[in-house]
């Protein structure tokens, strides 16, 4: 393997080559392109190509295996299009994704965003969530995203720069609660990613595609709080390469209480409308993620399975 500074360099050179290239090449054209290699990591990363694979086998199956094998090798193209945009729109800067953006449900965005509690907007690793923050701020005001940073600092350094380039702000994870809390409390927003796998000992336990998935209660705890209204959405990619933004109805968060029981019944249903999405659009999540990796060391009350309560 590369030594890290050398694979940190090479991954920075080969940075500054994309965007030099996106500068030049028409957009569908450098989209393929990304496709192209997706597509050509998806045959040579056997390691993550086989646990996206076993990740659609657990959540769909009434599925085909040739259904499975084609979802998973679409996965990577999906992505490889999504990071050949985002570079694309670090060379050319935000305005270039106006012409490219749809939105649905934009009075559910303004109604959430009239919040005096402010709005707490949640997403996956779905479609293109990096473009959703820079399409959101466009139209509905800047958020806070937050965020961990990259390993490489160049590249984090130029992701950084694009989600700040609409006027958002990054938010470390180190800093989460007191930076979003002064948000929250200006009547802003602040924006999470919700689907990525835990610790058990930060995470509790929700239904994930039928199983226990160890998940964040973090935005939930938040909404719950502050009495931010929580704002699902997401950006899907459609088939002219174009993106639709989609605001489903706020959620108050004093419908469900207060309490340990309120924020997993919050959580459950930010993982119901994450579910509902991937359901719908299946090749533009992140399966190769070990989403199910935590698994619960006792029993959760009332179930059978090997779960731990929060």
């Amino acid at each position: 393997m590369l030594a890290r500074g050398l694979r940190f360099a090479l991954e920075g050179a080969a940075l500054g080559v994309f965007k030099a290239s996106a500068l030049v090449v028409p957009r569908g054209l450098f989209l393929r392109l990304g496709q192209g290699l997706g597509a050509i990591v998806a045959a040579l990363d056997s390691k993550h190509r086989k646990i996206a694979e076993d990740n659609l086998r657990r959540s769909f199956p009434e599925w085909s295996e040739d259904l499975v094998l084609q979802t998973a090798r679409g996965v990577w193209v999906h992505f490889g299009g999504v990071m050949f945009d985002l570079v694309r729109i670090l060379a050319k800067g935000p305005a270039s994704v106006d012409p490219l953006a749809t939105i649905e449900g934009a009075e559910n965005a303004s109604l959430a965003h009239r919040s005096p509690n402010g709005v707490v907007l949640i997403t996956g690793h779905f479609g293109n969530w990096e473009t959703h923050g820079i399409i959101h701020a466009k139209h509905f005001g800047s958020i806070g995203v937050v965020a961990r940073p990259l390993d490489n600092p160049k590249l984090d350094q130029a992701m950084t720069a694009l989600r700040e380039s609409a006027g958002n702000e990054v938010i470390d994870k180190e800093h989460a609660m007191i930076r979003s809390m002064r948000r929250l409390k200006a009547a802003q927003g602040v924006a999470f990613v919700v689907d990525q796998n835990v610790q058990e000992k930060e995470g509790i336990f929700v239904d994930f595609f039928g199983r226990p998935a160890c998940t964040t209660p973090f935005a939930a705890k938040l909404a719950i709080k502050t009495g931010a209204l929580v704002l699902p959405c997401r950006a899907v990619l459609t088939p002219d390469l174009k993106y639709r933004v989609i605001y489903d109805p706020p959620i108050d968060p004093r419908d469900f209480g207060t309490g340990d029981k309120a924020i997993r019944a919050l959580t459950q249903a930010m993982m119901n409308a994450t579910e509902s999405w991937i359901r719908a659009n299946p090749d533009q999540w992140l399966w190769m993620h070990r989403r199910w990796h935590t698994q619960p060391s006792k029993p959760l009350p009332g179930t059978a399975s090997e779960e731990v309560p929060a």
